[in-house]
């Protein structure tokens, strides 16, 4: 998978974004050619994430209220909110009680851009609500949330190190642990905010750049901007369901602050979690298909940061391996057979980022 994600981008996928986020005639050109060539039947996951944008988009265009592609794409949009709702609202309410335990809570991922930016669940919707406490009181939120109903998911309870050592192996060896209750609310529970960067200066670093906030009524921290921009843009590099959301999220976030945009945090916090490169190739994306203004110093500090990087970036493969499968090396080591298993299918690329 290649770790630059406007190499992941298709022709369709910039057209959908520029139907979504370019204001004026030049939005309104992309929506018309979005709509004669796509059919709803056939689209990705991440592309029907951008539906509700892409709704809003063409409403601010003047395309007329009964247009049959947009009477679709509201309907869409609109099953989407009620989903969000319920399910994101009833997993805040059980956070609150978390809070109240005086643990505090950490909003990311698509929380934190709800708390930064006037777009909402109808606009950006979300099937699950990541909440990040200290690694000192993991243990106590999950015990917390296990008498509301939360379980892990079937993946984790069914391993024999859950099933032997329960929550104690985990928290050593994740950084989160999905959760969902009988009605299928899930909460994503991290002591590491960062899944692909796990590890105690980034994750000091996140918590005291936070801001407070209230967030669809839950008053906690959240990610500052410039650090929710960069948890997106690394998050969609390893993770490729994301598809081209992340590039929604980093324009929804630049736009919000305006220019207020704290650059030197952004470049700070991509240089703590050695992701200059992919945070420059992003950001091309945005300012080169999307509108948005990066100012011109921001590419040499990347560019400087990049060649500081480039040990670091040289061995992320391997780090990336042994973070990923340090539960299971262990039994590995005495079954060489498992070993070669896991090896073999993380250098064919089937990996994930729960």
């Amino acid at each position: 998978m290649s770790r630059l994600l406007s190499t992941r981008l298709s022709a369709a996928d910039l057209l959908a974004l520029r139907a979504a986020l370019v204001p004026g005639e030049a939005g309104h050109d992309a929506y018309r050619r979005w709509a004669a060539t796509t059919d709803l039947e056939t689209l990705d996951f991440g592309t029907l994430r951008l539906i509700p944008l892409i709704a809003a988009a063409a409403e601010s265009h003047g395309v007329p209220a009964d247009d049959p592609l947009l009477t679709k794409l509201r309907g869409i949009a609109k099953l989407g909110w009620l989903t969000s709702q319920f399910e994101v609202g009833h997993a805040l309410r059980d956070a609150h009680v978390v809070l109240d335990a005086g643990i505090p809570l950490l909003a990311t991922k698509g929380l934190a851009v709800l708390a930064l930016s006037e777009v909402d669940l109808a606009r950006r919707p979300m099937d699950d609500v990541d909440l990040t406490v200290h690694p000192a009181d993991a243990n106590e939120a999950l015990r917390i949330l296990a008498t509301l109903g939360y379980r892990p998911v079937p993946w984790i309870a069914s391993t024999p190190m859950w099933q032997r050592h329960g929550p104690t192996w985990f928290l050593e060896h994740f950084h989160s642990i999905d959760l969902a209750n009988d009605a299928g609310i899930k909460i994503d529970l991290h002591w590491h905010p960062m899944s692909s960067r796990p590890t105690e200066p980034v994750t000091t670093h996140l918590w005291e750049g936070s801001v407070s906030t209230v967030v669809e009524g839950l008053a906690c921290q959240a990610e500052s901007a410039p650090d929710a921009l960069v948890h997106a843009i690394i998050h969609a590099q390893f993770d490729s369901g994301v598809g081209a959301r992340w590039a929604a999220d980093v324009v929804t976030l630049l736009r919000a602050d305006g220019e207020r945009f704290d650059w030197d945090r952004m470049i700070e916090t991509a240089h703590v979690c050695a992701s200059s490169a992919v945070i420059a190739d992003a950001l091309e994306v945005a300012a080169g298909h999307l509108g948005v203004h990066v100012p011109p110093d921001v590419w040499g500090s990347l560019a400087a940061q990049c060649r500081a990087e480039r040990l670091a970036v040289a061995v992320q493969p391997a780090t990336d391996f042994l973070a990923l499968h340090r539960p299971a090396l262990a039994t590995a080591l005495r079954r060489p057979g498992q070993g070669l298993a896991i090896l073999t299918g993380h250098l064919s690329g089937r990996r994930s980022d729960h």
